[in-house]
């Protein structure tokens, strides 16, 4: 699968979490949706201060979306993100109706969706060019709480409203679920099958299996029954607590704001009976898990100065907890023991030596892995091999061999980027219909100088050298002619294309139409022999 699936709780610094992941990617298209007109002005506005853009020609590349805007205004914003003048775009879910643009690299969630179809068809825009890319989904049961507001608004249609309840009660039990494989909770939603065999590894909870981590249900009953008799007992008495309150209570702390309450706070029974046991976000789990279960409720009350705040209340379904319905939450324990690492573990085996000696031995390798790294350590401890396998991704031939160092292939991707966004200006089109950005890394990378040899690149394709080949080309003899590689000596960074046994290995022309080959079969030493 091309799209990585990720769901993270909102930590008290995801914002500066998001940046980063934005400053990674400023020359890639990305979405970020967010629940608020307000919430999209506020976070591209905090991308652009917290990356230092204020002012700068790169501030133009973030923009944000939304109904608020002149129908003009947004069409211009939605035109220059499809043609890639603003990479960024920040919007509500008004930014989605005729989106068609296929290299979105990421689309990233700043809230919770408002249902798992929201979500699938929202994070479904990325990728859609057939290249990885990443869906990133931040959440919070602040956020719960507001979207749980914006429903319970809709006061004239009950029906239509517990439809938008169970909706938005199936999303938090999506993003709670930390066992199950991503897309398979997706696509089964939608009554269709996938196994999970079949990830590799491309979303938040296979990757965290594949690393260890282990899963058990807790049985949390007797904790809920502490936590509804203090919203019970608290809204009985008029003094109706938050969220944050209720969990206050539990573990047994008083906050500033609450000090003129001690006394009521201090003589719950229950007060304290989390202490050492959970931490407050653990507690929050669990009360916004009543919630979802219909345990509890939360209704919005105004104060003498007008503010609104969340309560909680009991709820529909208390009585069935009272009666005896048990409650168990998957949580994660213990890391179990790895078998098999990502390439990025041998990294980490170095830490072993002083325990036991590393050493890499050559395997034999199966046809079906013939194009793949595979490394083999073995770790010899108390006479006993431990083996892990590691295996790269699979790599798809060059359709020639490199012609420039890697310092000259970055050059002439940014050329033929500009070259794109110029033609994009001049013929009013969309960079994709002109050259897909896979199609200019591998442009760059294999440096083409016929059309023929544009041809054999993958993504390009016979309509687009017809169009736009000449002009490609030219472009890439242009640069060759301003910044010849070097003659002198063979690049480091240049790709050698094996072939056969190793007896002869083909590597870059020194110059055009010579084809230098290396015969390895005889002297150890590297002889040169051109043809």
């Amino acid at each position: 699968p091309n799209l990585s699936y990720d769901v993270r709780r909102k930590g008290p610094k995801f914002m500066d979490e998001l940046v980063s992941f934005v400053k990674d990617r400023m020359d890639q298209s990305g979405i970020i949706y967010c629940l608020s007109k307000k919430d999209c002005e506020n976070t591209a506005d905090k991308i652009i201060r917290t990356l230092g853009l204020e002012g700068t020609a790169k501030a133009k590349k973030i923009s944000f979306y939304h109904a608020g805007l002149e129908p003009a205004d947004r069409s211009k914003r939605h035109h220059d993100w499809s043609k890639g003048k603003i990479k960024l775009i920040v919007a509500t879910v008004a930014f989605g109706m005729g989106i068609n643009k296929p290299d979105v690299r990421y689309v990233i969630h700043h809230t919770i969706p408002q249902s798992v179809t929201h979500y699938y068809q929202e994070s479904g825009r990325a990728g859609r060019d057939g290249e990885h890319a990443t869906c990133l989904l931040y959440y919070s049961f602040k956020d719960l709480s507001r979207r749980r507001n914006l429903i319970a608004q809709d006061r004239d249609n009950p029906q239509h409203q517990n439809v938008h309840f169970q909706n938005l009660r199936r999303m938090v039990e999506f993003c709670e679920n930390q066992v199950e494989c991503r897309r398979t909770s997706l696509l089964e939603y939608f009554g269709e099958h996938f196994s999970s065999d079949n990830c590799h590894h491309t979303c938040d909870n296979c990757k965290a299996r594949s690393n260890g981590a282990a899963f058990e249900k807790k049985d949390v009953t007797a904790d809920c029954l502490k936590i509804y008799s203090i919203v019970e007992r608290s809204a009985s008495e008029g003094e109706s607590l938050t969220v944050v309150q209720a969990s206050a209570v539990f573990m047994g702390t008083i906050s500033k704001d609450q000090q003129k309450r001690r006394a009521f706070i201090e003589g719950f029974h229950e007060f304290g009976a989390g202490k050492g046991r959970y931490d407050r976000s653990e507690v929050e789990r669990i009360i916004y898990n009543m919630i979802l279960r219909q345990y509890l409720d939360e209704l919005e009350k105004k104060n003498a100065m007008g503010f609104s705040s969340n309560v909680l209340v009991t709820g529909a379904s208390g009585r069935k907890l009272v009666q005896g319905e048990t409650v168990a939450l998957v949580c994660k324990t213990k890391r179990q023991p790895l078998i098999v690492a990502p390439p990025s573990a041998a990294l980490a085996l170095s830490g072993r030596k002083e325990h036991g000696k590393a050493s890499k031995k050559p395997a034999k390798t199966s046809k079906h892995q013939a194009h793949s790294t595979t490394t083999v350590v073995h770790l010899t401890q108390g006479g006993d091999d431990e083996v892990i396998e590691m295996f790269a991704g699979m790599t798809r031939p060059k359709p020639m061999g490199a012609r420039v160092s890697m310092h000259h292939v970055e050059a002439l991707h940014q050329l033929l980027m500009d070259w794109r966004a110029s033609v994009c200006d001049n013929f009013d089109v969309m960079p994709y219909h002109i050259l897909p950005t896979s199609g200019i890394v591998a442009i760059s990378e294999a440096v083409p100088v016929t059309c023929a040899e544009l041809m054999a690149i993958e993504g390009v394709g016979r309509t687009r050298v017809k169009k736009w080949g000449e002009a490609i080309i030219d472009v890439v003899k242009s640069y060759l002619t301003k910044k010849p590689p070097p003659r002198d000596e063979f690049d480091d960074d240049m790709d050698w294309a094996i072939v056969g046994d190793l007896e002869d290995a083909i590597i870059p022309a020194k110059r055009p139409g010579a084809v230098a080959t290396i015969d390895l079969s005889g002297d150890s030493k590297r002889k040169k022999v051109y043809e």
